[in-house]
């Protein structure tokens, strides 16, 4: 990323992931942490230690769970997954010029529907501890 505006500074863009990679990275340097999304899995690919972790869900599933912690309709809920997902999927390809979601970016991937929570957390704390 590197656009600038017609004044020849740094885009709103720039700064916002400038600001985003500073925070991932401080706090990962403060020790054990556990950072959702934010593109940490690139942002951090070099420390050591590191447990990148991908959570899916069936379809079906994730739109009931919108549905129900929103309030909101199975027909709103697939919308609003469909255009977070477009949106994760976008900024994630403009800063890291990768795709968003792809296994070789983490060095685990579980389906959450298929495993239920508790076994995912098992699996997730095994691997940790590996690391």
């Amino acid at each position: 990323m590197g656009t600038r505006n017609l004044t020849g500074q740094p885009s709103l863009e720039e700064l916002v992931w400038k600001a985003q990679r500073d925070a991932v990275e401080s706090a990962a340097r403060q020790g054990g942490c556990v950072i959702v999304g934010r593109c940490a899995d690139v942002i951090l690919k070099a420390y050591p230690n590191l447990l990148r972790v991908f959570l899916l869900a069936d379809e079906d599933q994730r739109i009931a769970h919108v549905s129900q912690r929103d309030g909101i309709t199975p027909q709103e809920a697939a919308a609003k997954i469909r255009w977070v997902e477009r949106s994760r999927a976008a900024h994630y390809h403009s800063v890291t010029d990768q795709k968003w979601g792809q296994a070789k970016n983490y060095d685990l991937c579980l389906n959450v529907s298929r495993l239920g929570k508790a076994h995912t957390l098992e699996l997730i704390l095994k691997a940790a501890e590996a690391v």
